[in-house]
């Protein structure tokens, strides 16, 4: 960091001489002098302004004042001011100012020293009255007693933080050194070698019959030596080990020892599983804390021999059962089944009657379709009953607007056309969901609600005779038109109007 020192010398007083020697002993004075301050307790204080005031300034050449916006000596060059505190125009350089405590001289680096000794002596005889308060106050540095206050503001030194973070911890194993590094700075090692353990500062103790030899280290381990007391190595040998009379008993070549097993309880365990796999033929059976077990009873399952009615078989014998070494015969029950089904130029009288006969010959009948002469059922192709009447294919109730109430194998569209007259309401279109055959006879049955002499019109008329007709009729549906009639010769006027048909097909 590039320092700049300055020295403020106060100025006590001005004397009209051709020398003139300021502050302590006034009357000595170099002879090459035109001007000496000398003072161990006072500064030299030059003219103090801001930028503006000293941008405003064109004194001569070599004038010096210090700018108090920026904290820094200037010096005007005869056309602009230039900083003491940064490299001058002419590119020079900055001068190092340095002080020797013992000769008193200041000195500037490119040549040139004044001698302040002269200021050290106190000329007013009062050594405290030169003493300051130096003090900081946020950003602001200072010092009081002057004959007024003057301070210096510090801001542009600080930046406030310190955040700095431990980026380096590294240890290596080999020469037992921690470097430990921190952000913009130096990193650093010590040796932590004097904290490996080499095995020296472990302390082993023994008794009884154990000695102990070596250092502890690597290259002289402890070694621990049990010595035999009574000279036999065999006789702790134990020579049974078994369970007598519900004791455990361990002997060797000093005797015997045991212990109750009357403590451990009792076998009190219950059977917790008992499965049996009917498809395997594995039973599955497990005991309280246990492993279950499982055994194949494949071999006690009967064995059946099945063979046609030949070879052997005669008459009703369809099979025979060998169990355990016991051999079943096994006979089929004789049954039959027929029925008098279609009627037929061979058999027109056939009324689909079904004929049971049992185990023991005997015989059931059972009527498909009763014998009545006014029955419209008949024996269908396949034996089965056959409804032979009429039969409603499709019915419904149909709103006014064309929308379906309540429709059975069918649907409904209101028209814009019509039948010829009356305007383009009151005519709908019922269109079977499944056609009937081409050909098919069918009625169709219309009704209309009763409006008690009041149905509505197309206009602000109502009426009061309509009536209900359909035409366009064929295996696909019909349409239906719906007019008031009771207009004498003119023709009937198109209303909209609920209505109800059913469709009754015919055999």
């Amino acid at each position: 960091m590039r320092k700049i020192i300055t020295l403020l010398i106060f100025l006590t007083g001005f004397f009209a001489f051709s020398q003139v020697k300021v502050g302590n002993n006034p009357n000595t004075i170099d002879i090459n002098s035109i001007l000496e301050l000398e003072s161990s307790d006072k500064v030299f204080v030059i003219t103090r302004i801001n930028s503006t005031q000293m941008n405003a300034i064109a004194p001569l050449e070599g004038s010096l004042v210090y700018n108090t916006d920026l904290k820094c000596i200037f010096q005007y060059n005869g056309s602009i001011w230039e900083s003491l505190c940064s490299p001058p125009s002419s590119g020079s350089g900055i001068q190092q100012l340095s002080f020797n405590s013992t000769t008193n001289e200041l000195t500037l680096q490119n040549g040139g020293t004044v001698n302040l000794s002269s200021l050290i002596t106190d000329n007013d005889s009062d050594p405290t009255n030169e003493l300051q308060d130096l003090r900081l106050n946020g950003n602001l540095l200072t010092i009081t007693n002057n004959s007024s206050t003057t301070s210096v503001d510090l801001s542009s030194f600080l930046d406030n933080t310190d955040d700095q973070n431990i980026d380096v911890l590294t240890f290596n194993t080999t020469n037992n050194e921690l470097t430990v590094g921190i952000e913009g700075g130096t990193d650093l090692t010590v040796d932590l070698s004097a904290l490996v353990s080499d095995g020296s500062e472990t302390i082993v103790n023994v008794a009884g019959i154990n000695t102990i030899s070596g250092t502890g280290t690597t290259a002289d381990p402890y070694i621990i030596t049990g010595t035999e007391v009574d000279g036999s190595v065999t006789n702790e040998t134990n020579t049974t080990f078994a369970v007598n009379a519900g004791n455990l008993e361990i002997t060797d070549s000093n005797g015997t020892l045991s212990v109750p097993l009357t403590a451990l309880g009792t076998d009190d365990q219950n059977i917790d599983v008992l499965t049996f796999n009917t498809t395997n033929n594995e039973l599955t059976v497990g005991i309280e804390g246990g492993t279950d077990l499982t055994v194949d009873l494949s071999d006690l399952v009967s064995s059946v021999a099945t063979t046609a009615p030949v070879g052997g078989l005669t008459g009703r014998t369809i099979a025979t059962h060998t169990a355990n070494g016991t051999t079943t015969t096994i006979q089929e029950s004789v049954t039959t089944l027929t029925q008098d089904d279609t009627p037929s130029s061979t058999d027109p009288t056939a009324t689909g009657e079904i004929t049971y006969t049992n185990e023991s010959g005997t015989t059931s009948t059972a009527q498909v379709v009763a014998a009545e002469a006014d029955n419209n059922i008949k024996v269908g192709a396949n034996g089965g009953a056959y409804f032979a009447g009429p039969v409603i294919y499709s019915a419904g109730k149909v709103n006014a607007n064309g929308t379906a109430a309540n429709v059975y194998n069918a649907t409904i569209t209101k028209l814009t056309s019509n039948n010829g007259g009356g305007g383009p309401e009151g005519d709908y279109q019922v269109t079977f969901s499944t056609p009937l055959p081409t050909g098919t006879i069918y009625v169709i049955q219309l009704t209309i609600p009763d409006c008690g002499g009041d149905c509505p019109g197309n206009s602000n008329a109502n009426y009061d005779d309509p009536g209900i007709t359909y035409y366009a009729q064929n295996e696909n549906g019909f349409r239906v038109n719906i007019k008031d009639s009771d207009n004498g010769t003119t023709q009937g006027d198109d209303i909209d109007l609920d209505f109800m048909f059913t469709v009754i097909r015919l055999p």
